[in-house]
């Protein structure tokens, strides 16, 4: 089915590259309009009276949003922030825009799939389609060679079991080009949230720490070309990852 234009909800996938539900949405050819919900909900206590995000965790995420917004504006478009619990303002947001669909990336938890079957009821209620995929994790589910209730409970089982099996599906691009409807539509994308909107300060990085990594994709695309290819660090990790040291 084609869409004219759709929301693309961002989550954990705050990435341009290798996303299927930001290639999937483009190959529509229509509008694309990428979007974050700052949910509440994440900020508060769990039950045991323990913050859900601390002052790490948020400083992460708004370095990615950051990114994101930034890789978004580089292609003409930008990344609208709402404030809200996404299964309520999403639905609303894309009416108001008369987007015909919300394409997002899938979840496990229990949490979020509430969140989900809320989304997918609100959206239906304004006749607005819903579409998900599957992008957590390296091999994709749809390519095991065993039922998910059968996953090998020990790692090393699996892995044999899917090398020999399985392939890992070829990434896909990153995209050279977004066509956002622009600010006639959306004169206000958003601000980002700053540590202060949590009630959090700056967090003081542990004397002990040997490596600053900023949160977002540019930041994680620098740390594998470091890595893997300018260091060659692959070939000393049996000897390094159990210390988490260089």
């Amino acid at each position: 089915m084609k869409y004219n234009r759709i929301v693309v909800w961002f989550r954990n996938d705050l990435r341009l590259s290798d996303n299927e539900t930001l290639t999937r949405a483009i190959q529509q050819g229509g509008e694309i309009i990428p979007v974050y919900c700052c949910d509440p909900r994440q900020v508060e206590n769990t039950k045991l009276g323990l913050p859900k995000t601390g002052a790490f965790r948020a400083q992460f995420l708004t370095e990615a949003l950051e990114d994101l917004r930034n890789s978004f504006i580089q292609l003409g478009a930008n990344l609208v922030i709402l404030q809200g619990k996404p299964e309520e303002v999403l639905a609303d947001f894309a009416k108001q825009v008369q987007a015909s669909a919300i394409f997002f990336s899938k979840e496990v938890t229990s949490e979020e799939r509430q969140v989900d079957k809320g989304l997918e009821e609100a959206a239906f209620s304004k006749r607005i389609a819903c579409e998900s995929f599957w992008q957590s994790t390296l091999y994709h589910k749809d390519d095991l060679t065993f039922p998910i209730k059968q996953t090998p409970e020990v790692f090393t089982q699996f892995r044999k079991e899917v090398e020999k099996q399985s392939k890992i599906r070829a990434p896909f691009p990153t995209p050279t080009a977004i066509n956002y409807p622009g600010e006639a539509l959306i004169p206000n994308a958003g601000p980002l949230s700053q540590l202060t909107d949590y009630g959090l300060e700056k967090p003081k990085r542990a004397e002990h720490s040997w490596l600053k990594i900023r949160g977002g994709e540019s930041s994680a695309l620098g740390q594998l070309q470091s890595y893997i290819w300018e260091k060659d660090l692959l070939k000393k990790y049996k000897e390094t990852r159990n210390g988490l040291i260089g």
